[in-house]
């Protein structure tokens, strides 16, 4: 875990000041495909972050509730991996995501990075396949998304 005073607010990935981003989200020409957020899971807690809609967040969890996390993490699909930690980081502050929520959603994240740290550590062939970025990547979001510093120290 880390230290208190080491964690920053949330969101934690890929939004560095959402204030500027909620009111970039406004204008042309991101007002016109705001919308398109909601075509994915980690786009629909994206959608309820940038405009508050409630739907957009209940979506969100239920597709979390639902979410495989040995769905695997290919190359061409935003699986759980990416999906998981992302999504759970950018809906964290809705009122709607119950301790209770967030701790099965926390081990479906478990699950995915330890896979694929199980991944890295493998000995054939298959670790020298395109999904170990995927697999990094993955184990660096855990990290952040669950303040792990062994999934840190993993990714680096």
């Amino acid at each position: 875990m880390l230290s208190p005073q080491a964690k920053p607010a949330r969101p934690r990935l890929f939004i560095p000041k959402l204030d500027e981003l909620v009111a970039k989200s406004k204008r042309a020409p991101w007002s016109n495909r705001i919308d398109d957020l909601k075509e994915t899971t980690h786009g629909k807690a994206l959608h309820w972050l940038l405009t508050g809609d409630e739907k957009s967040a209940k979506a969100c969890l239920a597709e979390l509730k639902k979410m495989n996390p040995d769905e695997g993490y290919g190359l061409y699909v935003q699986g759980p991996i990416f999906t998981l930690p992302v999504a759970y980081d950018w809906l964290f502050a809705w009122k709607g995501f119950s301790d209770a929520d967030k701790r099965a959603v926390e081990a479906k994240i478990v699950k995915t990075a330890d896979d694929a740290v199980a991944f890295l550590k493998g000995r054939d062939d298959s670790v020298w396949h395109t999904s170990a970025p995927r697999s990094l990547m993955g184990i660096g979001l855990a990290g952040v998304a669950l303040d792990r510093a062994d999934y840190l120290v993993c990714a680096r």
